[in-house]
């Protein structure tokens, strides 16, 4: 099995595993990833992906009121005019219960745009580890699969908490999993978690875009976003949106 790391969402040009045969898995720790987990484990309908301002303002245009939220970020502001920012915490059940949500942000949906071709593509986090290593293990139990993490970074560079929480998803396949080849990158991202496993607090508050965020005034969704497991639920993008599917649902081939 192979397991290849993009470090950054520019990087996925460059990709030459077959996605067709590859589980793709989409990391924005800070915070897309995890925002996206909290929307749907509270009931968000779906959740609509966009490059741009413009197109998120598009597609929201075209929806019944009442129906829809427009939401997401730039370095990490809510833009004007949108229903909510990139927070987490902002995403309750009273709030996206039954909603479409149209998200746009400055370096997960980019990502997912580059991708949006391929098949078999998820969203992880610490959120949801265990939901998304559970899903892996299934497939991998059943068939012969390579496995891509694209951490989608920052502003086209490489970003800390996704690295981290690469690696931490590899080191739980390889321990595993004798039959793994790792590129460089998944080593770097083993290596990376291995060193600040014990002290994920530190390592985000003083990465770059943890700084950023801490000026900004959501310290508190860099805690929320160290938490294993908190919001159980797997992403999975497919024609447009991103919805959310029991990893039990991918045991056979449906």
């Amino acid at each position: 099995m192979k397991i290849k790391t993009l470090i950054s969402n520019t990087e996925i040009v460059t990709t030459g595993l077959s996605i067709d045969s590859t589980i793709v898995v989409v990391i924005d720790v800070l915070r897309a990833s995890s925002t996206i987990c909290a929307a749907l484990y509270y009931g968000a309908k779906e959740i609509i992906p966009c490059r741009t301002i413009e197109k998120a303002k598009e597609i929201y245009n075209n929806y019944p009121i009442g129906t829809v939220l427009l939401c997401g970020e730039r370095n990490g502001v809510k833009p004007r005019g949108f229903d909510l920012g990139n927070s987490p915490a902002e995403f309750t059940k009273e709030i996206v219960e039954n909603k479409s949500l149209i998200m746009t942000t400055t370096n997960c949906t980019n990502a997912i745009s580059k991708l949006k071709n391929k098949k078999n593509i998820f969203m992880a986090c610490f959120s949801n580890f265990t939901s998304v290593i559970e899903l892996i293990r299934s497939k991998l139990d059943n068939k012969d699969i390579d496995l891509m993490f694209v951490c989608a970074g920052d502003n086209g560079n490489k970003s800390l908490e996704d690295t981290v929480c690469s690696g931490a998803y590899i080191n739980s396949i390889v321990n595993r999993y004798d039959n793994c080849y790792l590129n460089e990158e998944s080593q770097l991202a083993l290596n990376t978690f291995s060193d600040v496993k014990n002290n994920l607090k530190e390592a985000f508050y003083n990465s770059e875009h943890g700084k950023l965020l801490r000026k900004l005034g959501f310290q508190m969704d860099i805690d929320l976003a160290m938490k294993y497991d908190l919001f159980p639920v797997v992403p999975f993008y497919k024609y447009g949106r991103i919805i959310p599917i029991s990893p039990s649902f991918y045991k056979g081939d449906k």
